[in-house]
């Protein structure tokens, strides 16, 4: 039965390094949150990668086994409506996991001990930065082209665990959207067979960095901030989408200047 060929992957869905696709968005991750999206109708998702040695699957036939390798954890699918606020806490949540020992980034011991306690996000674009102080590391959350609005409600798709809490606080006891009641393996099998040949996607929605705020001083040009900081000017208006169109940055106002550890792709 495990050995049973369900689909076709045209592409890798294939996470070389444990620490790094959770520094970068990566094909695995996107996927199961797009699968989430679509059978759930949310327009925002988040998931884990469960294991450190979990490596998805490369260019060819997909089994049940391998499906079963990616998500081993028997939860249903559920829809939660949370408000901007909580998202953000979940990310600074998911943002306190990155630790440094001596002197090398790592996970903390409790999401190095089980990796479901780090998720990844489809259908909002964040940026954390890791040299920031804890419950400060999110520089930027942004969904359908505009910041997220804190005391907006959105409906979020996420493992039945997950929304129970988890240790994700913020989660519990929010209003319940819609159950999916099949286990998330089942709904992913169903997909990738419905569908037989499956493509990666990798939108870059999401990093981590280093960064901080910058309070843009009198005469000061997007040029000369670029130069202080020895980073390309394309890279300061990719993290800032309101400079678009703007000729002069008033004095006061507040940039993102921020490095991701891993170009996308």
């Amino acid at each position: 039965l495990l050995d049973t060929r369900v689909g076709f992957a045209v592409g890798d869905f294939y996470v070389e390094d444990a620490l790094e696709a959770r520094l970068r968005d990566n094909p695995l991750a996107e996927f199961i949150n797009r699968v989430q999206m679509e059978v759930t109708g949310a327009k925002i998702s988040c998931t884990s990668i469960f294991d450190h040695a979990t490596t998805g699957w490369k260019t060819g036939p997909i089994t049940i086994g391998e499906i079963y390798e990616v998500y081993p954890v028997p939860s249903t699918l559920r829809v939660l409506e949370l408000t901007g606020g909580d998202i953000k806490e979940a990310l600074e949540f998911n943002a306190e996991r990155f630790v440094t020992d001596d002197g090398l980034l790592t996970l903390d011991h409790w999401s190095v001990d089980d990796y479901s306690n780090y998720d990844m996000w489809e259908g909002i674009e964040y940026i954390i930065a890791i040299d920031r102080p804890v419950g400060e590391r999110v520089l930027s959350v942004w969904h359908n082209g505009k910041p997220l609005d804190m005391a907006e409600t959105y409906e979020v798709s996420m493992s039945s665990f997950r929304a129970g809490g988890g240790g994700y606080s913020m989660f519990e006891n929010k209003p319940v959207v819609r159950d999916v009641k099949l286990q998330i393996f089942e709904i992913i099998t169903d997909f990738v067979q419905e569908r037989f040949a499956i493509s990666p996607q990798v939108d870059n929605n999401w990093s981590v960095g280093t960064g901080f705020i910058h309070t843009v001083g009198w005469n000061e040009t997007l040029r000369s901030i670029s130069e202080m900081y020895d980073i390309e000017d394309s890279e300061i208006m990719k993290y800032n989408p309101d400079l678009v169109g703007v000729k002069s940055i008033p004095a006061g106002s507040e940039l993102i200047v921020y490095r991701p550890f891993f170009q996308d792709k």
